[in-house]
């Protein structure tokens, strides 16, 4: 498939060259909408049963459970990463977006500080967690290299693609109008770090701990991730093709999550690769 067919589907969530040829891809705004639809249909009820002595946590759980699965792989949207599809399509092998929870999660951050909105806040912990489980790996920083991969995705994030993603966003009811321009003023804020200014941005992001919450905060927090990481995987192995172990687990325990993961993705009209 020539580049310039896939530029206008960019960004991508995912782009793997396979061994005899066949290419696979999907849309990052179809992606964040499919695991946004299932983390929605699928957890909603259960985290509001889980929360509902929480009186205040209950009150913005949806909000937290929609702009975290939704944004979860908001890193993404930087042509430091997808330029690479330009290389691969010449061989076999994927798309790499190594540390793109750390990218998604810093955005967000800058996003609370600005207006120091918990819900931002809570969502900025849980997409970080999206790739680790419950930790967070300082060491994500110990080697130069992924120090210049922070701040390379980082600068190079595309501010238009992020305003089509929010606005889908938007649209969807995922996520509303006063965030979307927060969100798109701290990217632009990011972009004009110093390099030493993001790396201790990142740092001290990384350093968060789940002690630094109240109890309640804390089981929000570690409930919420659970179900994006689990929309996550499905939505990914049923487009992708490829259904991890993990994921198989989750589909025998609750019956409705495979016909509610296609019903998502069947919503999205381009989701077919």
């Amino acid at each position: 498939m020539p580049y310039m067919m896939l530029c206008r589907d960019l960004p991508l969530a995912y782009f793997e060259v396979r061994e005899n040829g066949d290419i696979r891809y999907e849309r990052l705004i179809d992606h964040s909408t499919a695991v946004a639809c299932l983390a929605s249909r699928v957890f909603g009820e259960r985290l509001r049963r889980s929360l509902a002595n929480e009186e205040n946590l209950s009150a913005v759980l949806d909000k937290v459970l929609n702009i975290s699965a939704y944004l979860h792989d908001l890193g993404k949207a930087s042509d430091y990463y997808q330029v690479q599809v330009e290389s691969i399509k010449k061989r076999f092998g994927s798309l790499s977006f190594w540390l793109h929870h750390i990218v998604s999660s810093l955005v967000l951050y800058e996003s609370y500080i600005m207006k120091t909105d918990p819900i931002l806040r809570y969502a900025s912990e849980i997409v970080l967690r999206h790739h680790r489980a419950m930790k967070t790996t300082v060491e994500d920083l110990c080697e130069e290299r992924r120090k210049d991969v922070i701040i390379n995705a980082i600068k190079r994030l595309n501010e238009k693609w992020i305003t089509s993603l929010l606005d889908n966003g938007i649209d969807k009811g995922y996520i509303d109008e006063d965030r979307r321009n927060l969100i798109l003023e701290a990217v632009s804020e990011m972009k004009r770090l110093r390099d030493k200014d993001i790396i201790n941005r990142c740092a001290y992001r990384l350093r968060s701990s789940l002690t630094h919450y109240k109890s309640a905060e804390a089981k929000l927090i570690i409930s919420v991730s659970g179900a994006v990481i689990i929309s996550d995987i499905v939505i990914s192995g049923i487009v992708r093709g490829g259904i991890r172990a993990l994921a198989n687990i989750w589909l025998r325990e609750i019956p409705n999550l495979e016909r509610e993961a296609r019903n998502c993705i069947n919503l999205q009209s381009d989701h077919k690769i």
